[in-house]
């Protein structure tokens, strides 16, 4: 029973590992590479906001004594909204530049924040001085070469935002070429357990048993066998059993991992810094484990109380034989007796999976 479980096991942890590498790629589509985007885009949406700040100072202009000046209260608040504006667009480029880049990328930063330094001296610092000077004249002039500088640096903007989605795109489908292996892996794993049952017992059997002569070829040992004869007599059913059930729990492990890994707390963790393996083992599968757990439950029942093909191939005498046998003999109290005893198994097998789910999350509460 042991080995049937660690082999189940390991073929589940091979789906858990693809399956924490396929999240990982979609992780930097969505956080690595659109991050970026957002910091790239504000920064387009602040600089077209200066302008607008200025076409507003401009409409409230009054005339006085036939030269038009700037309204003071309205040409003072837009020339402090453009000194947030810079601001905040300082912080967002900054933050853009410190992540490493590729060197394409580093090439179109460097032109845009050329242009963003023009755009600042030839337009945003003489627009501030005449928005507090009240220069009608002036401001017209430095809003209109404020455009024109936006625009000759918007062809970096939009090259550095292509760069994002094309790096998002390769992670993408990088992310689905995994996600389809580990998908791929647990379809084989329940191929194979189709056809287990049918031939590998006998496989086994011949390669272990008759060529290679390491383990028993049936039965369970004589009345006086040690323990240690017993147990070379379970290592084929083990396998046998563990390799059936395997693609049942890896099935579910899957689809238990994948919903638990587009959890916050989940993406808050790898946000901390805390290395995969910690976040995959400590807080994504103890949070993925109550239907993996009673999928476990009931397995491990079904196979106490008895796998009749496994049994039959390798002469065991275990209770789906002894089931068998007596329906073949039209033995009622021994399958009144057999089927009470399996009946109760499931029942104290679900009753410890129920105290198991305390331990495992401590918000079931009964």
């Amino acid at each position: 029973m042991l080995l049937a479980a660690l082999v189940a096991a390991l073929l589940a942890a091979m789906g858990i590992r693809g399956l924490a590498a396929s999240k990982e790629s979609l992780r930097v589509v969505y956080e690595d590479r659109m991050e970026p985007v957002r910091s790239l885009s504000q920064i387009s949406h602040l600089m077209l906001a200066n302008q607008l700040q200025m076409q507003l100072a401009l409409a409230r202009a009054n005339p006085q004594g036939g030269i038009v000046r700037l309204e003071h209260i309205s040409a003072w608040q837009a020339a402090e909204q453009i000194e947030q504006n810079v601001a905040a667009i300082d912080e967002l480029w900054q933050g853009y530049l410190a992540v490493a880049r590729s060197a394409a990328e580093q090439a179109l930063a460097q032109q845009f924040g050329e242009r963003r330094g023009r755009y600042l001296r030839e337009a945003v610092a003489p627009a501030l001085a005449a928005l507090r000077g009240l220069d009608y004249l002036g401001t017209q002039r430095l809003a209109a070469n404020a455009h024109k500088l936006y625009e000759q640096a918007y062809p970096e903007i939009e090259g550095l935002v292509r760069l994002q989605f094309d790096f998002a795109e390769a992670a993408y489908r990088e992310g689905v070429r995994r996600y389809e292996y580990t998908r791929w892996l647990a379809l084989g794993a329940l191929l194979v357990s189709m056809a287990v049952l049918s031939w590998l017992g006998l496989l086994l059997m011949q390669v272990f048993s008759v060529k290679l002569g390491w383990l028993p070829v049936s039965g369970y040992g004589g009345p006086d066998a040690s323990f240690a004869t017993r147990v070379s007599h379970l290592v084929l059913p083990a396998v046998v059993l563990g390799l059936v059930n395997s693609a049942l729990i890896t099935r579910f492990i899957r689809a238990s991992m994948l919903d638990v890994l587009r959890d916050d707390y989940v993406r808050t963790a790898r946000a901390k810094g805390l290395p995969e393996s910690r976040v995959i083992l400590k807080h994504a599968v103890r949070n993925a484990l109550i239907p993996i757990l009673t999928v476990l439950g009931l397995t491990t029942a079904l196979l106490i109380s008895g796998a009749v093909v496994t049994e039959t191939v390798f002469g065991l005498p275990g209770v789906g034989s002894l089931v068998v046998s007596a329906v073949l003999r039209r033995d009622y109290p021994v399958i009144q007796g057999a089927l009470l005893i399996i009946a109760a198994i499931y029942v104290l097998i679900n009753l410890f999976i129920d105290l198991l789910y305390l331990l495992v999350d401590p918000r079931v509460r009964y």
